[in-house]
This record gives structure tokens, C-alpha cells and sequence, in this order.
């Protein structure tokens, strides 16, 4: 054969392979654009069911018309979208009819949805409408999967063809290579090369590398050969940008889809309005926090509240309105609330607290009083000024409930109650915990007046001396004189003080009456001898304290070695280090320390000598049956010893017979108060007693 005869041939062949390539790849580019407008079409149909479960989501939460008639116009929409890629696809024919029947099932729901909807509401058609609501949720969800799937598919067809193309042009370069060499045997030198160049492009675009490029000008047929060559690889790199733009463009909608993922979990767990967590995250949260507290056996309050008159500025200013006094609510309660603390909206103007570890109901009580104070203020909402008050029902775990329904439905009582009751106030399951809270409350409130208005007074009990019966010194007892109520008792508002934090205050202007009336008595020459004022052992946590005491006895002209500071056991059993360096302090400055209430405590003997007191207060526990009671007896007869023992001062309290002084003078004890000496009484009447009962000649400046 002829060299003409055989380029004719090489030529033609090359000539056809390379249309047969070019084919290939047009038909590569046309299914991939077909496979492009299969994601489009999905993503148009996913688009417009997640729209549609927008709408049924807005239904289940208000209850209009307007959400169904919106997604009956957009079943209308997918059925023309469906009806047109029927028209176009054909390996998906399964999903399509899948999407057709169930796109024709939910326009059968909206229609009787809208049927029922538009002909009245009683409870049995409720029922049906939320029968109806959530078939048409399950039927929405599995179009969503279909489609899902549908991308998936076109997703798999796109990597396939890719992988289909590949294999057909690398056969028909395979062709052409053989084709080349079996064609050249006789031509080799001829053309020997020209086919090395085009054997090396060859290889570089079996290795993937499409920007290859031949470099031929002859003007013969390997020319042609070169220039189709490098069309196919411009096209190659052309299809292979389509592809990395293609994969770009799945992952930016997966991201998409993702994102939209997120924001249905936040709108399943928050409220859209308030984005406060709703009813489903509150009660999983409440379940969470009653099975924790279960474990470590804390109490949790549950909080139930109402905004009153919101119904009336809802139906006459407008529900735009309302929405925004809702939105200023829950800041208002974010706000006023601790960080642990968890609020929730259930609906409409319904909000639920959870408050735990609770150690008494006195907080609970607190928090509820702030929650009450902070919607005091009138909420402001385009020119209006609105005045709400907040009904507040508390119940509390384990003892309303063990369970979350319970605990729900008693804390919704106790609201009601609390509605009963006027409004804009909290009330407690329990009646009992109720009022105990609010007695609690009216008595601090009028206890802080009593400080500010100097409503306290001090009254004043003689301390004796066993030996020669002459007053020795005098107690300072608070009492408080209560415009209406009369004296309360110290029992009722002192352990308040500590509680609230108003016993340092409650404790410094004690002191400085007693020390003004004490300084007043020895100007007149009068004197009480050694001033003893109980000190609560809050107060001498507070670094300030020794200061301040310092500043009253300067101020008031007391001597500071006749104030003698009484501290209760307790003071010592929580930080003893602290308690020594505290006391030592004290000491210091020339103030005498009692321990009062002795063996009531729980103090380590072996510190009791380590601390710089000067005298033992036998309690009143142990005088009253001293009688007649032998271990009260032998109680007394050890303090006694021990106080001697340490070379300090011993006085009981609670001496109202003369048996028991008798008994106290036999054992050795120097001092005592009590009744048979002289009750607390009003400076008036101390006064008319330290005159008829000069101090102990004892009693002198250095005994002192």
C-alpha cells in the first residue's frame, strides 16, 4: 500500500476518532447540563416543601386560615414543577410518581383542612384538624426525603457519567493509539517524530493532565491530527471545570440545606416571637433537672406566670401590640433572672421558670417578688403606656409533685390562686409555705423601716455578784418597739437580720444606744459597771466590724475596757483560725470577750484555751432545772470547774430562784442574771435600780 494510500487512511481514521471524542464530549456536556437542571428541579421542589412546612408550623401555632390557603396556592406550583420534569426525566420516573402522588395527597389534606377549618370550630373538629395537621406533617416530611433522594440520584448520575466518559475517551485514544502504530510500521522514520509528540500527549492526557497541548505546524494530516487534539483537550478542561463548578454548587447547597436544618431545630426549641425556649424545651429541661435533682437530692421550684390584663390590651390595641408587650416581658424576666435560672414561654402570655438547687422557699419567694417588681414599670409600645401586672403560681419538688406534669399543673393552680387573690402577686402550692413567704417579707420590710425610723430599743438586765450581791454589770437586750404590733420578740426579727443581712447594722446601732445610755449614766453618777452586748457571729465575719466598734466607743465616750462583746459558740465551729484572729483583734483594743450560752455548742475544748476570753456564760438551759435535776446539776458544777480551772470568770443566766443561786454560790460561780435579780427593763427603770444598788466596791478600775 501506497505511504499516500496510508495517511489517507491514518487521516481519516484520526479524523473520525476525533469527531467520535468530540461527541463524546458533547454528549458528556449535554447530560451533565441535563443532570444540572435535575438539581435545580429538586432544589425548587425542596424549596417549596420546606415553605410549605413553614406554613403548617405557623397553623399549629395560631390556628388561621391564612398558612392553609397559602400552601394549597403552593401545591399548585410543585404540581406544575412535577407535571414538567415528568416530562423530561426518565430514570427517576419512581421518585416523580412518589412526589406527584404524595403532592396530590397533600392538596387532598389542605382541602378538607380548609373545609373543616372554614365551616366552625368545636372540640371534635379540633381534633380533627390536628388529626389532619399532623398526617399532612408526615406526608410533607416524606416529599422532603423523596427529593432528598432525587438529588442524591442526579448527585450519583453526574459522578457516574463522569466516570462513563473517562472510560470512553480513554478507548478511543487507546484506538487511535493502535491505530497509529500499526498504520506507521513502514513510516516510522517518516513520521517517527511526529507520533512521539502525539504519543506524548497522549500520555499526559491518560494521566489527566487536559491542558496538554501538541505543538504541530506541517501542514499535513498529523497536523490536523495535533489540532483536533487540542480541541478535545480544551474541551476536556472545559467539561472538567463544569464538573469541579458542578461539585462547587452541591456542596454550597448542602451547606445551604444544613443551615436550614439548624434554623427548624432553633424554631422547634425556641418561640419565633420571644426566642425564649418553648413548651417541648421546657418540659425535657424540667425533666432533665428533676431526674439531676433526684441524684443529689436538691429541691427545684417551678415558677408559673401569668401577665394580667394582656387579653384586654390584646383585643382593643391590636395583636401587633401584643406581640411587642410579650417581647419586652421576657426581656424584662432574662434580665431580672440569674444565669441558672431557666425561663421558657409556653404560649400566649404564659412564661414557666425553673429555679434550682432551691435551699428555702425565702428565695423562691425573693425571686418571685423580683420577677413581680420588674413588670411594675408601664411597658411603653408606640405611644402607649401599659400597665401589666404578673400572677405568679410556685410549686416546688419533691414535696407538689415528682413529675413534671404534676409540678406544672400545681405551679398553674397556684397561679390561679394567686389571680383569685387580686393579681400582680405570687402564692405557693402549699398555703402554709404562702403565708410563712409573705410574713417573712412584711417582716423584713418593716424591720429595715424599724432601722431607718429608730424603732429599736434597748432594755437592760442587771448581772450580779454571788459573793456580796452588788450589780456588777448589765446586759443589753434588744427590743423592738413595733408601731402596731407592739415589742416583738428578739426571736422573731433576729434570726431574720442574719438571714437578710441586716444583722451588722441591726448589731452597730444596738450598740451604740447602749454605749450613749451607759456613758449618760456614769456622767450622772450612776454606774452600770461592765457593759455586755451580744455580737452575732455574721457580724464578726465582716473585716470593717472592730473598726466601727472602735468609732461608737470614741463617739459615745464608753471606756473600752468595760464593754464586754458576748459570742456564742457557734462562732467557732465553722473557721477557728479566723474566729482566733477576729477575737484576738478584739482583745487588743481592751474589749472583753464572754462566751455566752456555754455547753448549748459544739466547740472543741481543746481550742478553749487558746481563746482570749475572759468569762463563761452558763446557759439558761441548764440553771432553770437546777434544782431538782441532777445532770443539770453536774453540767453547771463542770462549767464552773473548767471556767476556774482557766482562770476565767463564771455567769449564769436564767436565775430565778433563790435555791438556785444557792446551789450556784456553793459551786463556785461568781456572777448571775436572771429574774430573781431583775427582768430586762427600760433605761428609766435601771435607772431607779442603779440607784438603790450601788456597783460592787470590787468593781474597780483595774478589776475592771
Amino acid at each position: 500500500m501506497k505511504i499516500s494510500q496510508r495517511l489517507v487512511i491514518l487521516a481519516t481514521s484520526a479524523v473520525a476518532l476525533s469527531i467520535a471524542l468530540t461527541g463524546n464530549m458533547l454528549w458528556q456536556d449535554y447530560q451533565q447540563s441535563r443532570i444540572f437542571s435535575r438539581l435545580e428541579d429538586a432544589y425548587r421542589v425542596q424549596t417549596g416543601i420546606e415553605t410549605m412546612r413553614a406554613h403548617l408550623s405557623n397553623y399549629q401555632q395560631n390556628r388561621n386560615l391564612s398558612p392553609l390557603s397559602e400552601s394549597r396556592l403552593l401545591y399548585e406550583e410543585l404540581d406544575v414543577m412535577l407535571s414538567q420534569s415528568a416530562n423530561t426525566l426518565d430514570q427517576q420516573e419512581v421518585y416523580l410518581q412518589s412526589l406527584n402522588k404524595r403532592n396530590n395527597s397533600v392538596c387532598f389534606l389542605l382541602d378538607q383542612m380548609i373545609r373543616i377549618h372554614e365551616s366552625g370550630q368545636d372540640q371534635s373538629q379540633t381534633d380533627a384538624l390536628t388529626h389532619l395537621s399532623n398526617l399532612l406533617s408526615s406526608v410533607i416530611q416524606s416529599m422532603s426525603e423523596d427529593t432528598v433522594r432525587l438529588e442524591q440520584y442526579a448527585v450519583e448520575g453526574s459522578k457516574q457519567l463522569h466516570t462513563q466518559g473517562n472510560l470512553l475517551t480513554g478507548g478511543l485514544l487507546l484506538a487511535l493509539t493502535l491505530l497509529l502504530s500499526g498504520l506507521s510500521l513502514r513510516t516510522a522514520k517518516l513520521f517517527k517524530h511526529r507520533i512521539s509528540v502525539l504519543d506524548q500527549g497522549i500520555r499526559h492526557l491518560s494521566e489527566g493532565d487536559t491542558r496538554i497541548q501538541i505543538e504541530m505546524d506541517t501542514g499535513d494530516e498529523f497536523s490536523e491530527v495535533a489540532h483536533h487534539f487540542n480541541q478535545m483537550t480544551d474541551r476536556l478542561q472545559e467539561s472538567s471545570i463544569s464538573r469541579n463548578q458542578l461539585q462547587i454548587e452541591v456542596e454550597r447547597r448542602t451547606q445551604e440545606l444544613e443551615m436550614q436544618k439548624q434554623a427548624l431545630r432553633q424554631l422547634a426549641d425556641h418561640d419565633e416571637l420571644t426566642q425564649l425556649p418553648n413548651r417541648t424545651y421546657f418540659r425535657n429541661n424540667l425533666l432533665s433537672t428533676i431526674r439531676k435533682s433526684e441524684r443529689h437530692g436538691n429541691a427545684v421550684a417551678v415558677l408559673f406566670m401569668d401577665l394580667d390584663k394582656f387579653k384586654q390590651i390584646n383585643d382593643s390595641l391590636g395583636h401587633n401590640i401584643g406581640d411587642e408587650v410579650l417581647q419586652e416581658a421576657s426581656r424584662r424576666f432574662r434580665d431580672r433572672l440569674r444565669c441558672s435560672d431557666f425561663v421558657a414561654r409556653l404560649g400566649g402570655d404564659e412564661f414557666t421558670v425553673i429555679i434550682e438547687p432551691v435551699d428555702n422557699p425565702q428565695d423562691v419567694a425573693n425571686i418571685a417578688q423580683q420577677l413581680l417588681q420588674c413588670m411594675q414599670q408601664p411597658v411603653l409600645v408606640k405611644q402607649h403606656s401599659l400597665h401589666l401586672g404578673t400572677s405568679i403560681g410556685i410549686s416546688v419538688f419533691p414535696q407538689d409533685g415528682k413529675d413534671v406534669a404534676t409540678l406544672m399543673r400545681n405551679a398553674d393552680l397556684a397561679m390561679y390562686k394567686a389571680k383569685e387573690n387580686g393579681g400582680n402577686r405570687f402564692h405557693f402550692y402549699s398555703e402554709d409555705m404562702t403565708q410563712d413567704a409573705l410574713r417573712k417579707m412584711s417582716l423584713e420590710e418593716e424591720l429595715r423601716q424599724a432601722l431607718q425610723e429608730d424603732q429599736l430599743t434597748v432594755y437592760y438586765q442587771p448581772q450580779y455578784d454571788l459573793g456580796n450581791k452588788k450589780l456588777v454589770g448589765v446586759e443589753a437586750l434588744v427590743r423592738w418597739n413595733h408601731p402596731e404590733k407592739g415589742l416583738v420578740a428578739p426571736m422573731e426579727f433576729i434570726p431574720l437580720a442574719e438571714e437578710r443581712g441586716l444583722i451588722n447594722q441591726l448589731g452597730l446601732q444596738v450598740l451604740q444606744k447602749a454605749c450613749t445610755q451607759c456613758a449618760q449614766w456614769l456622767n450622772e453618777g450612776f454606774d452600770p459597771g461592765i457593759l455586755a452586748v451580744n455580737i452575732s457571729a455574721r457580724q464578726l465575719t465582716e473585716r470593717q466590724v472592730p473598726e466601727q466598734i472602735s468609732q461608737i466607743l470614741k463617739f459615745t465616750g464608753w471606756p473600752v475596757h468595760r464593754l464586754e462583746l458576748e459570742v456564742t459558740e457557734s462562732f467557732f465551729i465553722s473557721d477557728t483560725q479566723r474566729s482566733l484572729a477576729v477575737l484576738n483583734q478584739l482583745r487588743d483594743m481592751g474589749i472583753k470577750l464572754a462566751i455566752d450560752d456555754f455547753g448549748t455548742g459544739y466547740s472543741s475544748l481543746s481550742y478553749l484555751k487558746q481563746l482570749p476570753i475572759s468569762k463563761l456564760k452558763i446557759d439558761r438551759s441548764f440553771t432553770r432545772d437546777l434544782i431538782d435535776d441532777a445532770e443539770d446539776r453536774a453540767i453547771s458544777e463542770a462549767i464552773i470547774a473548767l471556767g476556774k480551772s482557766l482562770g476565767l470568770q463564771v455567769i449564769a443566766e436564767g436565775v430565778e430562784l433563790e435555791g438556785q443561786a444557792d446551789i450556784l454560790i456553793h459551786e463556785g460561780c461568781d456572777q448571775a442574771q436572771g429574774y430573781l435579780y431583775g427582768k430586762p427593763m427600760s433605761a428609766e427603770q435601771f435607772s431607779l435600780l442603779a440607784a438603790a444598788n450601788p456597783v460592787s466596791e470590787g468593781l474597780t478600775e483595774t478589776s475592771l
